[in-house]
């Protein structure tokens, strides 16, 4: 796998990337940090903090068979990386936790809202945690009967989030 960075004044040199086969998601943590979730050559889930400037990708360890979403929030530079499992990845300030939402559900989308609470969905189920010290995954929504949700938005105080189908769901 290749990375390849534009930035204002050019390309950069491409990166090859060895931890990466497949990548699945990328999302600007800082503003020179990019999260990227994927599977590894061998098949294995895999997040990566990568520095393009500076040269850099640091392989957060988090064992899992596949990463397949990632969000952040720019301004706080913290991040979420979801995946197989109901493994996910929580990146603040340089400290990297993983978590588990909940375990035999298999994660599709993840946004981080205005307030540093983080989202995380699997088929027909939303959960949330709040951006506090200790804060642990809820579940805040379930849907019988709902296509799995492949992609979110949460921004102030509202959360919009699209089923395979097209279904779209609301919530305040």
């Amino acid at each position: 796998c290749v990375l390849l960075t534009m930035t204002s004044v050019g390309w950069l040199e491409p990166r090859r990337a060895p931890d990466l086969g497949v990548v699945n998601a990328v999302a600007r943590c800082s503003p020179t940090q990019w999260l990227i979730a994927g599977r590894s050559p061998s098949g294995n889930g895999v997040v990566i903090l990568y520095s393009p400037l500076e040269g850099s990708m640091r392989r957060l360890e988090a064992p899992a068979r596949a990463y397949v979403a990632c969000a952040t929030d720019l301004e706080r530079g913290v991040g979420l990386a979801v995946g197989t499992d109901g493994a996910c990845v929580v990146y603040e300030e340089g400290s990297v936790r993983k978590e588990r939402v909940q375990a035999g559900l298999h994660l599709s989308a993840a946004p981080v809202d205005l307030s540093g609470g983080y989202w995380a969905s699997g088929a027909s189920r939303l959960f949330y945690r709040g951006a506090a010290a200790g804060s642990e995954w809820r579940p805040v929504w379930q849907g019988e009967g709902w296509s799995p949700i492949i992609s979110m938005f949460a921004d102030s105080g509202v959360l919009l989030a699209v089923t395979s189908d097209g279904a779209v769901l609301e919530g305040e």
